[in-house]
């Protein structure tokens, strides 16, 4: 039996759907009949996958000409070879129909096989897709991680839309309410207030755009297994990560993790924890923090009609917000190699930190080549003739302390986080007694690591704003 949920009413007992046959062989066609005629339908098709039921196919009926209730569908018999349901008929709104949805409750399920299969009977289908939906609680048992501990953790993802629910068997993707926008005009009304005027009066349609503004997603990992509670969490918030990167790329929204729940079925226990995002910008005020209306007047003016420009400053602020620590030596790396490409450092004279040309062992004078070499030469080039900084200006106590040094381990990092570096002795420290030097020099680098603080990106970033603002500097004086 099926129940009518479209927009077209009916007087009767409603719909009744046989199949004719439960077994398809590949080329045939799905025979259905019904109480009723079939002119003008078209049939939804879901197939059982390992992970879970998807949509299949969406096709319309062929009625025969000698009985308007019984209709085939030859699209059926192309799809490959597995178990099927038939979940609904719909038709679109015609002159002579209008538009209906008739979901099948319960779907029905049927084959489509090889000729050379046997054909299965129903009992034996259903027992098939019993298997199936073994597996996939054998697999969503076993969740991800591994240790003593069993929770489910909850991760919620704000500014990032999603519109259906995704199961991939170790989590399920699902979209919640948004949290809405309410606290931006709260900001507006308080400032108006201030100078004695009336909040502003929004129209219906803006304050339905507030309240659907920062969508949020739930990622729900039903089984998460470590030795702590807390490491449950961890393992989640590593697996939820990699998870909201991806959707970004196909969303092309990046959200952000507000809040994690986490709990412990066996005991009861729960842990809950927001996530808020500190603020990754200069907490200095004033003068010296870059809130100079006389220099932001000059940078404004500087990038207004340089599109190029204008990416060299948007590609640094997004490298600087960017939290991953390895991905941001990538970012700020590419940035730089990029300007030293676009400034033509490839193919000059190689000179020393002072501008002493360098000359090889027969006398010739060496090139810049690669791409180590040009960022070095773009920094030289744009940082000592105002004396910006020296070569040893950003040492701060580092074992590899010069810049011709640093930029050696900046480009070994970026490297073994871009191309996965075969060579990299921080993934394989055996490789420490046969490595050459630059990777063994990376390796070692990370020892001046103290509390989390990662000296040589400091010395990255502080080096890439330093090459940008007087890239700015260098428009001022331009006519």
């Amino acid at each position: 039996m099926v129940i009518l949920t479209g927009v077209t009413p009916t007087t009767d007992s409603g719909w009744q759907i046989v199949l004719l046959s439960r077994s398809v062989a590949v080329g045939s066609p799905l025979v259905v009949e019904a109480n009723r005629p079939l002119t003008g339908l078209s049939i939804q098709v879901a197939r059982a996958e390992e992970h879970e039921d998807i949509w299949a196919l969406s096709s319309p009926l062929e009625v025969d000409p000698g009985q308007a209730n019984v209709a085939r569908c030859k699209a059926v018999g192309d799809q490959p070879p597995g178990l099927y349901w038939l979940t609904a008929l719909n038709s679109d709104n015609t002159p002579q129909m209008a538009p209906m949805a008739v979901q099948m409750q319960p779907p029905l399920l049927f084959e489509v096989r090889t000729e050379s299969d046997p054909p299965r009977s129903l009992d034996e289908l259903e027992a098939a897709y019993g298997e199936i939906l073994r597996r996939r609680q054998k697999r969503r048992d076993a969740g991800i991680g591994s240790g003593q501990v069993a929770a489910l953790v909850l991760v919620f993802v704000k500014d990032l839309l999603t519109t259906t629910k995704l199961n991939l068997l170790t989590c399920e993707v699902m979209p919640l309410d948004p949290v809405g926008w309410t606290a931006e005009l709260r900001a507006v009304d308080r400032l108006l207030q201030t100078w004695g005027a009336s909040p502003l009066q929004w129209t219906q349609e803006i304050l339905d755009q507030v309240r659907r503004a920062e969508p949020v997603t739930l990622i729900q990992f039903p089984v998460v297994r470590a030795d702590t509670l807390k490491e449950c969490g961890d393992v989640a918030m590593r697996e939820a990560s990699l998870l909201v990167t991806l959707l970004a790329a196909h969303r092309g929204s990046f959200g952000d993790v507000f809040c994690t729940i986490i709990h412990e079925p066996r005991t009861g226990q729960l842990l809950s924890g927001l996530h808020i995002p500190p603020y990754r910008g200069n907490l200095i005020g004033g003068f010296i923090s870059g809130e100079d209306p006389e220099g932001l007047r000059r940078d404004l003016h500087a990038i207004r009609d340089d599109t190029t420009l204008q990416l060299f400053v948007l590609l640094l602020g997004e490298a600087l917000r960017e939290r991953r620590s390895d991905f941001q030596y990538v970012r700020l790396w590419s940035l730089l190699e990029t300007i030293a490409r676009s400034r033509g450092c490839a193919g000059r004279p190689k000179r020393d930190w002072i501008g002493q040309i360098q000359v090889g062992k027969k006398g010739q004078p060496l090139l810049v080549q690669e791409a180590a070499e040009q960022v070095y030469e773009l920094l030289r080039e744009l940082l000592t003739p105002r004396g910006v900084i020296g070569e040893q200006s950003l040492a701060a106590g580092l074992t590899y302390g010069t810049l011709q040094q640093q930029i050696q381990i900046w480009y070994r990092r970026r490297n073994c986080t871009a191309h996965g570096d075969p060579d990299c002795v921080c993934r394989d420290p055996s490789k420490v007694g046969t490595a050459s030097a630059k990777y063994v020099n990376c390796y070692r680098a990370r020892s001046d690591d103290q509390h989390g603080h990662d000296g040589y990106l400091a010395a990255l970033q502080d080096a890439t704003k330093m090459m940008v603002h007087e890239l700015l500097r260098q428009r001022w004086e331009s006519p």
